[in-house]
């Protein structure tokens, strides 16, 4: 599993894109991951998934309970060996007010950090270039 995070309209998409020229990819946006893997399952092995806006996938998701969170994305990396994440990094800047926004944030890097420990390659993409960390 790979993971890119970076700031809104970085360009992250585009440049994972571009890491993997020739692979037949699948693009899934946030909470769309629901729905592909309960009604069609896992792609083939030989596609690349990559699960884009992931931080709207745990927006939409804040009514349950973090374990169920938690639980669903082990399940998407553990079943999906090729497998992108792209991420917006969202705990940066002013604190919200609202405690829904602050409780958000925080799900958003606390999953990122879990994500961060199994993924096998990690890269920030600024301005479309990437900065590899792991």
């Amino acid at each position: 599993m790979e993971l890119y995070v970076g700031g809104r309209a970085q360009g992250k998409l585009s440049y994972v894109q571009q890491a993997h020229p020739g692979e037949q990819m699948e693009v899934i946006e946030g909470s769309r991951m629901v729905n592909r893997m309960e009604t069609e399952g896992c792609p083939e092995k030989n596609v690349c998934v990559v699960w884009n806006q992931f931080h709207r996938y745990v927006r939409e998701h804040m009514g349950q309970p973090p374990a169920q969170r938690e639980a669903f994305v082990d399940q998407v990396v553990r079943e999906l060996p090729k497998l992108c994440i792209i991420s917006d990094e969202v705990g940066n800047g002013i604190v919200p007010v609202e405690a829904e926004e602050r409780s958000y944030r925080d799900e958003v890097g606390r999953l990122l950090c879990r994500l961060a420990q199994q993924a096998e390659r990690m890269e920030r993409v600024i301005c479309g270039m990437g900065q590899r960390i792991k």
